[in-house]
């Protein structure tokens, strides 16, 4: 049970990861250039 519910937490995790990835990436194409 607690190995799951951890394995869950981690894909969750990567889940909000690849969300931001996204986010990031879609943002530096909008404005052509990476801030930062």
């Amino acid at each position: 049970m607690f190995g799951d519910e951890k394995y869950g937490f981690m894909l969750k995790i990567q889940d909000v990861k690849n969300a931001t990835a996204q986010m990031m990436t879609e943002g530096t194409k909008r404005t052509g250039k990476k801030s930062g």
